[in-house]
C-alpha cells in the first residue's frame, strides 16, 4: 500500500512539474504578466486535469487489454482437451528425499501443509541489525555443531588448492541438509535400483543366451543436477568443489556398480528460474541417446547471524515494515528422475509421471499486478493440462513454490476461479510451501515437485505444480500416475462421432 501511494504521488509530482515547466517557460518567452486567476488556472487546475486525463487513459488501456486477455484465457483453459502448445515430454519421478523445516519426509510436510496451522515464527537466536528477533524457519534437528567443516568433511584449502577458503555457517547448514537427503535417496532408491540392473547386465553379457534378457534396459550413466541458492555468494569455486564432492559420494555409496557420473550446476548469477533449468535438463535426459537417470540436488540456508545481517542491510529481510522481504529458511532435497524408456526397471506402484513444464515467456510487465499475472498463470495451467492429455476434472490438488506474499495468492486464486476447476476448493486444495517454510529459492521448486509426487502417490490423482518464484516468469507442470493406455483407448472408442468434428 505504501509503495502504491509513493508511486502515485511521484506520478502526480511529475505531471505537475512537466506542466509548470511548460507554462512558466511560455510566460518567460512571451514576457507575460499572469494574473492571480491565471496562476490558479494554469498552475493548479491544469496539472490536476492533466493528471486525471493520464489516469483515465491508463485505466482505459488496461481495461481493453484485460478484455482481450479474458477472451484468450477462456479459449485456452475452459476446454482442457484443446490443442497443446508444446509436445508432451514425460519423465518418471522415481524417488525423493527431503529435509525441510516442516518435516523430514514428504508425508510429514504434506500433513503440515494440509493442517495449515504452522507458520514462520520469530527465531530464538537470530536478530536483525537493530537487535530485534526475525521471522525464520529452521530445521530444528540440525545444530551448528553438526555442521562443522570437519564433521561434513568439506574440502580444505590446505589439502585442495581449488577448495574455497571459507565455508560460512549458512553454506554448511545447507550442505548438511542435502547430505542427509542424498544419503536417504541413495539407500532407499538409487542403490536398490542400480545394483540388480548392473548384475543382470553383466550376467546377460557373459551368457548372451536369452534375447529377452539382453533387451532389458540398462542404466548407462547418472547425471547430477545441482540447484544452488540464487546468491552470488555461492561462487564458482564453491560449486565446483561441491560437484566433485557429490560425485565422489555417489561413487562411494553405489560402489563398483555405479555407472559414469556427470555433474552440472545452475549458475546462481544468471536469471534462470529453477523450473526453467529443470525443464531444459530433463528435456536432454528424455531425448538423449543414452539411457541415463538424473539426480536433482537442491540446497539452501539463510540461518546464520552474518547472513541475516547481510539481508537486513540490503533491505531484503521480512518485517512488518517490509512485508515483501524474505523469510530466512533452509532445506535440502534430492529427487530421482528417469526417462520413460527405463520404466521396466521400477515398481510401477511407486512411479509418478512428470509431464513437460509449460513456461511463460520472461516478461518485463509481469509482477505489475496480481490480476494480470493470474491470467497468465491460468493460461499456462490450461496449456500444461492439455499437453499432458489429462482432463481438468482429474486435478485433485495444486501445489505452489510461492512464498507468503499476497500477490502470489491473487495469482493462484485466479486459477481456482476458472470454470475448469470448479470442483476444487481454493483453501483446501491449494498447498503453498512458503506458508510454512518461508523462502527457499530453488529448493522450493524441487521440493514442490517431490511433494507433488508424494501427494499423487497417496491420492492417485493429478497434481498441478505452479512455480511463481521468479519475478518475471511463471510455470506450470502436471504430475500424476501413469496413464492406463487401455482405459484411454476404450474411452476414446466410446466417444460419439460428433465429438471428433467438434
Amino acid at each position: 500500500m505504501i509503495r502504491g501511494l509513493l508511486k502515485w504521488t511521484g506520478l502526480l509530482l511529475l505531471c505537475v512539474g512537466i506542466v509548470w515547466l511548460g507554462v512558466i517557460g511560455y510566460w518567460f518567452v512571451t514576457h507575460a504578466d499572469p494574473s492571480a486567476r491565471d496562476l490558479v488556472l494554469y498552475l493548479v487546475a491544469l496539472p490536476l486535469a492533466a493528471f486525471v486525463l493520464f489516469v483515465a487513459v491508463r485505466a482505459a488501456g488496461r481495461a481493453l487489454r484485460s478484455s482481450d486477455d479474458d477472451d484468450d484465457t477462456e479459449a485456452d483453459t475452459t476446454v482442457a482437451a484443446s490443442t497443446p502448445s508444446q509436445e508432451d515430454r514425460r519423465c518418471l519421478l522415481a524417488g525423493a528425499a527431503l529435509r525441510l523445516p516442516a518435516g523430514d519426509d514428504g508425508a510429514a510436510v504434506l500433513a503440515t501443509l494440509h493442517d495449515g496451522t504452522t507458520r514462520p515464527g520469530l527465531d530464538d537466536n537470530l536478530v536483525d541489525d537493530a537487535g530485534l528477533p526475525v521471522f525464520a524457519c529452521r530445521v530444528a534437528a540440525l545444530d551448528d555443531e553438526a555442521c562443522s567443516a570437519e564433521t561434513l568433511d568439506l574440502p580444505d584449502p590446505a589439502r585442495d588448492e581449488t577448495a574455497p577458503l571459507d565455508w560460512p555457517l549458512y553454506q554448511r547448514r545447507a550442505i548438511a541438509l542435502l547430505d542427509q537427503s542424498l544419503e536417504e535417496l541413495a539407500e532407499v532408491t538409487l542403490v536398490p535400483l542400480i545394483e540388480p540392473i548392473e548384475a543382470q547386465s553383466d550376467s546377460t553379457a557373459s551368457t548372451a543366451r536369452d534375447a529377452d534378457e539382453a533387451a532389458q534396459p540398462t542404466i548407462h550413466g547418472v547425471r547430477v543436477f545441482i540447484v544452488p541458492p540464487a546468491d552470488p555468494a555461492w561462487s564458482e569455486t564453491t560449486l565446483q568443489s561441491l560437484a566433485r564432492r557429490y560425485r565422489q559420494q555417489l561413487q562411494a555409496r553405489v560402489g563398483d556398480a555405479c555407472p559414469p557420473i556427470t555433474v552440472e550446476y545452475l549458475d546462481p548469477t544468471q536469471p534462470v528460474p529453477a523450473m526453467a533449468a529443470l525443464d531444459g535438463w530433463l528435456g536432454r535426459l528424455a531425448h538423449g541417446d543414452r539411457q541415463e537417470i538424473a539426480v536433482v540436488l537442491a540446497l539452501h540456508s539463510d540461518i546464520d547471524p552474518e547472513r541475516i545481517g547481510t539481508l537486513d542491510r540490503a533491505g531484503r529481510l521480512f518485517s512488518q515494515a517490509n512485508p515483501d522481504g524474505r523469510i530466512p529458511s533452509e532445506g535440502g532435497v534430492a529427487l530421482l528422475v528417469a526417462p520413460e524408456t527405463l520404466q521396466p526397471c521400477f515398481d510401477t506402484a511407486e512411479l509418478i509421471i512428470a509431464h513437460r513444464a509449460i513456461l511463460g515467456a520472461r516478461d518485463r510487465e509481469i509482477g505489475s499486478g496480481g490480476r494480470e499475472n493470474g491470467k497468465r498463470l491460468v493460461q499456462l495451467v490450461g496449456e500444461a493440462i492439455a499437453t499432458a492429455g489429462r482432463p481438468a476434472s482429474d486435478t485433485g490438488c495444486f501445489l505452489s513454490d510461492s512464498g507468503i506474499g499476497a500477490a502470489r495468492g491473487v495469482e493462484i486464486g485466479a486459477v481456482f476461479n476458472n470454470d475448469a476447476f470448479e470442483h476444487l476448493d481454493s483453501g483446501a486444495d491449494h498447498l503453498g510451501l512458503g506458508s510454512c517454510c518461508g523462502d527457499l529459492d530453488g529448493v522450493a521448486t524441487v521440493a514442490t515437485l517431490a511433494l507433488a509426487r508424494q501427494q499423487s502417490l497417496d491420492e492417485t490423482h493429478v497434481v498441478v505444480v505452479l512455480s511463481t518464484r521468479d519475478a518475471l516468469q511463471r510455470a506450470a507442470q502436471v504430475l500424476g500416475p501413469p496413464i492406463d493406455e487401455t482405459a484411454s483407448d476404450e474411452t476414446s472408442n466410446n466417444q460419439p462421432a460428433a465429438s471428433s468434428d467438434a
